[in-house]
C-alpha cells in the first residue's frame, strides 16, 4: 500500500475510534446538549435542570459560554453561565434551578459556543414527558444571545 492511501486509512480509522469513544463532536464549532433531565427541586417551588453537554472546548477564544432553557415561542427559562473551557472533562453535567417551569412546561435545551454561536442540536421535552434530541430550526431565538446573564469572564485556569 503506498504512503498516500496509508494516510488515509490511519486517519479514518483514528476518526472512527474518537468517535466510537464519544469525545468527537458532529460540528467542532457547536457543542451538543447529549441528556437532559428536570425534576421538582426537593425544597421550594423550583425545578432542577441538569444537563450534558459534550463540546470541542480548547481555550477561552473557543468554548461553551452557557447552556439554556427556552421555551418553545423563543422566551428564555433558564441559563447555565459557564466562566471556563471544559477541555479535560467531555462531556460535562451541570444543573441549575429555576422557578419558570412546572410539570407541564414544553422547552428546549441548547448551548452555545463562544465565538461561533447556537447549536442547531439540542433537546426538547417537559418534566412530565422527558426530553428527546431534536433539530433545533435556524435562527431559533437568536436575539437571546444578547439577553439576560451573559458570560463576560473566562479563565482558562480552570480548565482542569
Amino acid at each position: 500500500m503506498n504512503s498516500l492511501k496509508l494516510g488515509f486509512v490511519l486517519s479514518a480509522v483514528s476518526l472512527a475510534a474518537t468517535m466510537m469513544s464519544g469525545t468527537a463532536v458532529a460540528d467542532e464549532h457547536f457543542a451538543e446538549i447529549t441528556k437532559v433531565k428536570a425534576k421538582k427541586a426537593f425544597f421550594g417551588s423550583s425545578y432542577s435542570i441538569y444537563a450534558t453537554v459534550k463540546s470541542s472546548d480548547k481555550d477561552c477564544n473557543h468554548y461553551v459560554n452557557w447552556w439554556e432553557a427556552v421555551s418553545e415561542d423563543g422566551k428564555l427559562l433558564y441559563r447555565f453561565v459557564l466562566s471556563h473551557p471544559h477541555s479535560r472533562e467531555q462531556p460535562f453535567n451541570r444543573w441549575g434551578s429555576t422557578k419558570s417551569i412546572n410539570d407541564d412546561t414544553v422547552f428546549y435545551v441548547r448551548a452555545h459556543m463562544h465565538p461561533f454561536g447556537y447549536s442547531n442540536q439540542g433537546m426538547k421535552g417537559s418534566v412530565k414527558t422527558g426530553f428527546e434530541p431534536v433539530e433545533i430550526p435556524d435562527g431559533f431565538a437568536e436575539n437571546l444571545a444578547n439577553e439576560g446573564e451573559l458570560s463576560s469572564y473566562c479563565d482558562a485556569s480552570k480548565d482542569q
